[in-house]
């Protein structure tokens, strides 16, 4: 039905193509048995809408009737007699005399899954399929089996992390005060070999003794004379221990030269008795 100039216009051709379309979506075997077409509605339309599909209908061996009135028996409920024939009244008794529909009109819901193996089911395509499949399982597991292993040692790096801090505060520790703790007494050995090398007369002195990094030592004291500076010089570059002396700076006169030596240390050289 629809409003063409402000009147409503039954379109029986639209009625019978969905009849077609819904007779020939049922089962053969239901389909043969269908001999009658009902028509309920309002009197008007209902006989204007069975005049035209009369016709159009017998070539297909349907009866078309117009349903008026309910038969005491229709729907195996009372109900007032002369009740009007609509839809509303037709479905509201099904569902009050506990009645179900026997056929349902809807075509057939196929799975996706069904409709997916119908469209791509030959062996090639199958083939096709199984193969972009593999290669993109094969990466997925791969990675799958990557982050497995991720989570286990993340949960592993957990329990541990406490104690791997513990330990990593203790050798920050042992390295700050290493020097504090050597075993080989090196910056004495340094000391006890530079002393050795210097004259016991005093005839030169040693004032300050600067170690750096246990591996070069600035020495400044005061010489009597150049002779006994050189002397003790030569004595230093002999001593096991020290790879070379150099005096870098010489003020004053005899006999109170003032002098700054720089002695380098080899690594090892040093060892305690």
């Amino acid at each position: 039905m629809e409003l063409e100039g402000g009147r409503r216009v039954l379109h029986a051709d639209v009625v019978v193509r969905e009849a077609r379309i819904t007779l020939g979506q049922l089962p053969a075997e239901l389909r043969e048995k269908i001999r009658t077409v009902r028509i309920f509605g309002p009197r008007e339309f209902a006989q204007q809408l069975a005049d035209e599909l009369e016709l159009r209908l017998e070539q297909m061996s349907l009866k078309v009737e117009v349903v008026r009135n309910y038969s005491p028996d229709e729907f195996g409920v009372q109900f007032a007699p002369e009740t009007p024939v609509s839809p509303a009244f037709s479905l509201a008794a099904n569902y009050l005399a506990g009645r179900e529909t026997p056929i349902e009109f809807l075509p057939p819901k196929i799975p996706a899954w069904q409709q997916f193996a119908a469209k791509y089911g030959s062996g090639t395509t199958r083939k096709a399929i199984a193969v972009a499949a593999v290669a993109v399982l094969v990466p997925l597991g791969m990675f799958l089996i990557q982050q497995v292993q991720l989570v286990r040692w993340q949960a592993r790096w957990k329990q541990m992390s406490t104690e791997v801090g513990e330990l990593k505060a203790i050798e920050a520790k042992i390295q700050q005060y290493r020097p504090w703790a050597d075993d080989s007494v090196r910056g004495l050995m340094i000391l006890k070999q530079i002393t050795k090398a210097f004259p016991e007369d005093g005839s030169v002195t040693a004032k300050t003794l600067e170690i750096r990094d246990l591996s070069t030592v600035i020495c400044s004291g005061t010489a009597r004379s150049m002779q006994s500076l050189f002397t003790t010089q030569g004595q230093l570059q002999k001593t096991a221990g020290i790879a070379g002396v150099k005096v870098t700076q010489i003020r004053g006169r005899s006999p109170a030269l003032q002098f700054t030596m720089d002695i380098q240390c080899s690594e090892g050289g040093f060892r305690a008795n």
